[in-house]
């Protein structure tokens, strides 16, 4: 606590409290348009422009072009493809690296994992049960496998991956939508140091969206249609014709702008989240057991609060109460995220408090090593090695050109006279040729010349090379499911592939925490706007796991959960295995033939289930003396 005499009020300190409406009053910033944001945008955007220029040359290698560096030779700068056509010979390139990328990116996909949401109070697990299977729903229709795959792949070669998470409205269905975010078009607070990105303070993206598209997201009045178009006609052509645009312009950094899209039929609008401050009051009802929080300037509300104490404490001593259930107070200064939409030209198109759970921003990131904030991709060590692998092989085919292969020489003096050069020349390089001239003495016979080998071991320097790489990137043969030697044992091999995904173990690591990050929105999002009706259809469709009639769905928002990246169960070991105790149980006699059937994963299942059903509903009714379908017997 602040000592009484440090303390200084001012009349205005509950407003200046208000980090938006202090800033506001200090900038002279009115309601409509928010300039300094977008400078200081612009400001955070530019700082990344060396990581974007590492994932560019990163992909580069990845996904085709691995001579494009730019070289400087005698003043004159060129790309290294062209400096090596210009010497005669060709650019050759192996690539190593995609390789690499796809064989790590293929052990993520091989775990299969799944998200499980477990309710930290056992009593409440059939939430958590239901949470998870609303998730997994939600997974499938987002088809978040392939998401992850793209998501493995920028985060190995770029180093950076994000992902946006949002509740809105989508193909005529409103439900919660995971995007992955271009990092060329993201940006966010440079001073960052925590890797979990727990000390960010602005974070945003810029979208590039039709007109169309545009308004069906902020128009809610002609005016607000009118608004738009007078904006964007000023930025772009927001009328103008799909052949008279820039769409087929190279998408490259050159081309990259931070107010002006590539495409100039499209409206740029910049999605900024900042960390605000605001004074609030934390209210603790002691009566009912719950905690909110208001305004510290909602007078109706603090004005409730003061008339419901004053009541239960009259209630109270009526009652003979020692102490009566007040609602108590405290003071608190409550830090949220707050969203902005702006315009190229700085005005606001829409702003407002988060309104995702626990007030955050939607989006999940990513990134390694982030060791005093830089971002490098993990292939990024792989690039020279390539590098000099595509020299080697180029220096080889260029040394094997230049060989003298058999050059014959022959005096001019013995062609015959009625013979020209070209047809001497056939007549000695085809098969069964004869050549009919006089001998002149002095005059030696054609020789041929063969150039001596040089010693250049090419495939030596380029298995070094990739031996080299395969360090660096820890995706070794054994790893990547190649054939072993002859002579290596079964359990040498085993072994092998074992210890190979050691040195990515802290890779995959963080990108499990990622996508548990990704998960826990999700899942909070599912919690927080998904209704009754919604949680009751999922119940429904797996009914016999739950007990509808007893579940309170309303409280599945309130439900505290540990969310967590567990092996998915669709594995065939898994299916396997779960079978193998399922039979041991049915042969025990502890379950039945039905719940064999239900809980098991036997192709044959679902029919041989069905069939048990009838029959025993036939058997139940032959024993009442009643057919099923007809009427009771009188």
């Amino acid at each position: 606590m602040i000592k009484q005499s440090k303390r200084n009020p001012r009349k205005n300190s509950i407003a200046d409290m208000d980090s938006v409406k202090h800033r506001r009053k200090k900038l002279g910033i009115d309601k409509e348009t928010d300039q300094q944001l977008l400078i200081r945008c612009e400001t955070l955007w530019n700082n990344l422009y060396e990581f974007r220029e590492q994932r560019a040359r990163a992909m580069r290698f990845t996904y085709g072009d691995q001579w494009g560096d730019y070289i400087t030779v005698n003043g004159k700068t060129m790309s290294q493809r062209d400096y090596v056509t210009a010497q005669g010979n060709v650019a050759l390139q192996s690539n190593q690296i995609a390789t690499k990328v796809n064989t790590i990116a293929g052990l993520m996909v091989k775990e299969q994992n799944e998200p499980v949401c477990n309710a930290r109070d056992r009593k409440e697990q059939q939430y958590g049960e239901l949470l998870t299977q609303a998730l997994h729903a939600n997974s499938n229709k987002n088809k978040m496998n392939i998401l992850y795959i793209s998501a493995m792949e920028e985060f190995i070669i770029g180093g950076l991956s994000i992902m946006r998470e949002s509740y809105d409205w989508r193909n005529g269905r409103q439900d919660s939508w995971t995007d992955i975010v271009n990092p060329n078009y993201f940006f966010f607070d440079s001073t960052m140091k925590d890797p979990r990105f727990w000390d960010a303070s602005l974070m945003g993206e810029i979208h590039d969206v039709p007109f169309n598209e545009l308004c069906a997201k902020f128009v809610t009045s002609e005016s607000d249609y009118d608004l738009l178009k007078d904006i964007y006609t000023n930025e772009s052509s927001v009328f103008a014709d799909n052949d008279i645009n820039d769409a087929t312009k190279k998408h490259d950094l050159l081309t990259l702008d931070f107010r002006t899209p590539i495409d100039r039929t499209l409206c740029r609008v910049y999605e900024v989240w900042t960390k605000e401050a605001r004074p609030r009051i934390r209210i603790h009802d002691t009566s009912r057991g719950t905690l909110e929080k208001i305004d510290a300037t909602d007078t109706e509300a603090r004005k409730w609060i003061q008339e419901t104490n004053k009541s239960r404490s009259i209630l109270a001593k009526q009652a003979g109460w020692e102490k009566a259930p007040l609602i108590d107070t405290e003071f608190f200064i409550d830090t949220y995220w707050h969203c902005k939409f702006l315009a190229p030209d700085g005005s606001i198109l829409w702003e407002g408090e988060s309104e995702y759970p626990d007030r955050m921003h939607p989006y999940s990131i990513c990134a390694t090593p982030f060791t005093d904030g830089r971002i490098s991709g993990y292939i990024a060590d792989a690039i020279d090695h390539n590098m000099a692998i595509n020299r080697a092989i180029t220096l080889h085919d260029w040394i094997v050109r230049a060989q003298v292969k058999g050059v014959t020489m022959v005096p001019k003096a013995l062609v015959p006279d009625d013979m020209s050069y070209d047809e001497f020349a056939s007549q000695w390089t085809s098969i069964d040729g004869l050549i009919f001239y006089e001998a002149k003495p002095g005059v030696p016979a054609p020789q041929v010349f063969h150039g001596s080998a040089i010693n250049f071991d090419a495939a030596r320097l380029v298995e070094m090379y990739k031996k080299l790489m395969e360090d660096s990137t820890a995706a070794s043969g054994a790893l990547q499911g190649k054939t072993p030697y002859s002579g290596t044992s079964a359990a040498l091999y085993a072994q092998q592939t074992a210890n190979s995904s050691t040195p990515i173990a802290s890779l995959m690591a963080k990108f499990h925490s990622f996508m548990e990050d990704v998960s826990t929105k999700k899942a909070k999002n599912i919690a927080a706007f998904y209704d009754e009706n919604r949680f009751a259809s999922i119940a429904g469709s797996i009914d016999g796991i739950f007990d509808i009639e007893n579940l309170n769905l309303n409280d599945v928002a309130d439900i505290e959960f540990d969310l967590n990246i567990k092996e998915s169960t669709e594995t065939p070991v898994y299916r396997m295995i779960s079978n193998d105790y399922l039979m041991q149980f049915f042969q025990a006699g502890a379950i039945s033939i039905e719940d064999l059937l239900e809980f098991g994963t036997f192709p044959f299942a679902d029919k041989m289930l069905q069939n048990i059903q009838a029959r025993n509903a036939e058997m139940q009714a032959a024993q009442q003396g009643q057919i099923p379908g007809s009427a009771p017997v009188q």
